[in-house]
């Protein structure tokens, strides 16, 4: 069978070097031809080009013979032409020292950072990544670190739910799990718990930092005789998670739920639309409140609860936008909420409005842009009342 492809091959390049120098033959007459041509015309004009004849000829004969060298050098190329074969060793300037590509160089120094880390207890920060369940049953969140996987148990992620009696140990850990799935693209604090270099695996602990940012910011006294949090403390939040009416955050190892009536100055439907997880806020620490007694330990750490309030850092423009507000006016607005039949709305001039009836069958939902007919002011709270007109557009609210 070898043979035979041989003598394919071979039959091939014999029709392919037949058909070039059938080619090669054409060109040589079509030239002759022209050659011809163009002597007996010179014959006829010899005597108004003479002069240049000499150099025209001496011209053409030194591109023929560059011609001729360029076409058997491009042979002589085309013959010798083997593919180039890279060396897999090289040269150093040092000749004693080791060379090493440049990503086992990244791996040896991230492996070198996650074991200083494990060492010295040292807490790493990374995005979390995903939410999964080994083959063992057993949940966990992964992050990394420069590329490294680092898994992480749910047990280990220091979510903290309220528990009753008649719950299982697997409702609880339901309940986490839905949790750290809504923590999706948020950035958490981790410390290094074990680690495996020659199977490449990491093993981290959330709750240990947490743990250990309660104790630095929370008990620990500053220069002042106070912890570093305390009441009316301005300080940066991580954002875990978002819902339609709470944003949970963490400060420094502690996490709280806040409404989102304490977000913004302006009523607002749906959280979700105006905050997003992984994002980071400044808010302002309302109160901190400890458990009974002074253990220190991870219960005692764990009873650490504060209330945090975004909008009051935020500029409350509510007076101004309630002043350029008529009262017997009508404006435009969302409903941000409905209770008891008292709808609640954001008008487009950024003034709150509450419309306890609504003109006409029918009655808006949650996210409807309405119109709205302003028929007194409340100027101890900034919010003006009335009815709702109708519905302008449905706000296609499915919640």
């Amino acid at each position: 069978m070898a043979k035979i492809e041989e003598e394919n091959i071979e039959h091939i390049a014999d029709e392919i070097n037949a058909a070039t120098k059938s080619e090669l033959e054409n060109d040589d007459e079509f030239g002759a031809e022209l050659e011809v041509e163009e002597s007996e015309e010179a014959k006829k004009k010899i005597s108004e080009i003479s002069i240049f004849k000499e150099d025209d000829e001496k011209t053409e004969d030194s591109e023929k013979t560059e011609d001729s060298g360029e076409e058997k050098a491009t042979d002589e190329v085309q013959e010798d032409k083997e593919p180039m074969r890279i060396s897999n060793v090289v040269l150093s300037l040092n000749p004693d020292e080791r060379i090493v590509s440049n990503l086992r160089r990244e791996e040896e120094g991230v492996w070198h950072d996650l074991t200083n880390a494990y060492m010295h207890k040292k807490p790493l920060t990374g995005i979390v990544e995903s939410l999964e369940r080994l083959d063992g049953g057993y949940d966990v969140v992964t992050t990394s670190y420069m590329g490294q996987r680092i898994i992480i148990p749910l047990n280990e992620m220091g979510i903290l739910v309220n528990s009753n009696e008649n719950e299982t140990d697997e409702d609880i850990n339901i309940r986490k799990a839905k949790l750290a799935n809504g923590m999706l693209g948020a950035e958490i604090d981790f410390v290094i718990a074990g680690m495996d270099k020659n199977s490449k695996s990491v093993v981290a602990s959330r709750k240990a930092a947490m743990l250990e940012k309660k104790r630095k910011y929370y008990v620990t006294p500053n220069a002042d005789g106070r912890a570093l949090i305390y009441p009316g403390r301005k300080v940066e939040a991580r954002i875990l998670g978002v819902a339609e009416k709470k944003v949970r955050i963490e400060v420094f190892g502690v996490e709280v739920s806040v409404h989102a009536r304490n977000m913004s100055w302006q009523w607002i439907a749906d959280a979700t639309e105006h905050y997003h997880v992984g994002e980071k806020l400044l808010v302002l620490v309302e109160k901190v409140e400890y458990p009974e007694g002074n253990k220190h330990n991870e219960e005692w750490l764990n009873g650490i609860t504060i209330e945090a309030n975004a909008k009051a850092l935020l500029p409350n423009l509510s007076a101004e936008n309630f002043e350029k507000c008529n009262g017997r006016g009508k404006y435009i607005g969302e409903v941000t909420d409905i209770h008891n039949g008292t709808f609640f709305l954001c008008l487009n001039n950024g003034v709150n409005a509450i419309a306890h009836s609504v003109s006409g069958s029918a009655l808006p939902l949650k996210k409807d842009k309405v119109a709205f007919a302003c028929t007194r002011k409340d100027p101890k709270n900034n919010v003006v009342l009335g009815i709702i007109t109708r519905v302008i557009q449905t706000g296609n609210y499915s919640k």
